[in-house]
């Protein structure tokens, strides 16, 4: 956000956007924008802790990279899940997440613009969780244009991963998303009550965010700015490149900790009272950051965050950051703790970097999260803690032998739990015993570099098992996946 005093400095860049412009098309304009094949977002948000509420205006700078003309283009309005009790996203039951009764949050859309004109848009989808612009002229192939967006939005009073309590805010898929086109067309999935359900491109971020100057923020990116105001606000401009989407928390109340390790700083946001533990991560995320590295491929940004927040249903990944439910910072056991955040921190290699459909391949991120959990453990505290994941988390799913499935075949949040990360890391455990620890790290590396800051499937998958461990092993991990003996 750009804020001018003085006359004579507005006039001289209006000048200066004259004389750029006067030779130079919109869509040249916008084409200097792009780094590379990514898109651009550029968001200005008004937040209002005491609402609850944003304020906010979204441009992005959209490619169409496809070899067809699109007539249409649909985002993702998350927020809009948190309508209703019924499609309210949790882990638990609704006392435990909304303790004070349930209150809607939502996202509301006041206009849309395409190039500067007003364009055609509704609410549609399955809980009004997509929006779909129409756009004035279809967009050629290796097109680009700006859509803008201004939004309103309410933040429901709870301990969800959308949501603010106790003085905590957590902006997680809180703006317009741009929906994946591939060769199955636009991908409009909805938002699931259990797990979840993200499937986006990576892009570069650019964020401002006036808030009160008293607001400390943990974010996706890193703070390049802070301007103070006149009125005990301030405005922060984050930069994030070359990630899947962008999350900040918000607090008055946090301390923060940080720590550079092998050119990464890692910082610890926490409450005053959970200090010990607050400082505490710091050594467990430097010790995932390592093994992880080493074990799948080199993580490629230069920071790293992590949050204590009132999320009830556990901890909760994101690009460059992770969100850690206060119960571990308060009173489960310490072992808990390092286990909550090895396992999210797995997430930057499985979902961050390498992106999937978690709608409809939910088994690709949390199974490989979770077995990469176990195998830090193994790392670190030896075989015999490996074995304890496996068999008290792990081992219990050993006879049930049912598909990895989509988000919306389980019934239940205790199905998809068992199915999705138990079953789905027993099933790795068996692959890699079947092919050997070599391998099975080649395997994961390939992945990795393969199609890392893109997105794969469970196809992907099994093509890069069977490159390396032939036919006999890929079938083997393909018919465990698909529920067969």
């Amino acid at each position: 956000m750009i804020i001018i005093r003085h006359k004579k400095a507005a006039v001289i860049i209006i000048l200066i956007i004259f004389i750029f412009t006067s030779g130079c098309s919109k869509n040249s304009v916008i084409n200097s924008l792009f780094t590379g094949y990514r898109n651009r977002y550029e968001i200005s948000v008004y937040y209002k802790p005491e609402d609850r509420y944003i304020f906010g205006t979204q441009k992005l700078f959209y490619k169409n990279t496809e070899d067809i003309e699109l007539n249409d283009i649909y985002f993702h309005l998350y927020p809009n899940a948190f309508s209703q009790a019924e499609t309210a996203p949790m882990i638990g039951d609704i006392r435990d997440n909304y303790p004070s009764g349930f209150n809607p949050g939502k996202i509301d859309i006041i206009n849309v613009w395409v190039n500067g004109v007003s364009s055609k848009w509704a609410v549609e989808g399955q809980d009004k969780t997509i929006l779909k612009v129409e756009l004035n002229k279809p967009i050629k192939p290796q097109s680009t244009m700006e859509i803008r967006i201004d939004f309103g939005e309410k933040l429901p009073l709870s301990r969800t991963d959308f949501g603010a309590y106790n003085g905590i805010a957590s902006f997680e898929n809180w703006y317009p998303v741009l929906c994946v086109y591939d060769n199955e067309g636009w991908h409009t999935e909805p938002s699931c009550k259990m797990g979840e359900a993200n499937f986006s491109e990576v892009s570069d971020y650019y964020v401002d965010i006036d808030l009160p100057e008293n607001e400390l923020v943990a974010s996706t990116g890193d703070i390049k700015k802070e301007k103070a105001l006149d009125n005990n606000r301030k405005i922060i401009s984050i930069e994030a490149k070359n990630v899947r989407d962008f999350t900040w928390v918000s607090s008055s109340k946090f301390q923060m900790a940080e720590l550079e390790h092998n050119g990464i700083e890692i910082r610890s946001f926490f409450l005053n009272e959970d200090r010990e533990r607050g400082i505490k991560v710091l050594d467990y995320a430097s010790k995932a950051m390592d093994f992880f590295s080493e074990s799948f491929g080199e993580y490629p940004y230069k920071s790293f965050d992590i949050v204590e927040t009132p999320l009830y249903g556990g901890a909760m990944e994101y690009p460059l950051l992770t969100a850690v439910g206060e119960q571990y910072y308060k009173y489960l056991e310490e072992k808990n703790l390092e286990a909550a955040v090895a396992h999210e921190i797995a997430h930057q290699w499985w979902y961050v970097i390498v992106g999937n459909n978690e709608y409809v391949d939910p088994w690709l991120d949390e199974a490989l999260a979770t077995y990469s959990e176990a195998m830090y453990f193994e790392k670190y505290y030896g075989e015999a803690a490996f074995k304890e994941k496996i068999n008290t988390r792990v081992g219990m799913a050993r006879f049930n032998r049912v598909p990895m499935d989509s988000m919306d075949k389980f019934k239940t949040g205790s199905e998809y739990n068992i199915v999705v990360y138990i079953q789905g890391a027993y099933i790795l455990d068996e692959f890699r015993n079947k092919v050997g620890n070599e391998m099975f790290l080649e395997i994961l590396k390939s992945y990795f570099e393969t199609y890392k800051f893109k997105n794969a499937n469970t196809d992907d998958f099994i093509t890069i098992a069977t490159d390396i461990c032939g036919n006999e092993a890929a079938t083997f991990l393909k018919n465990r996946l698909s529920g067969k003996n």
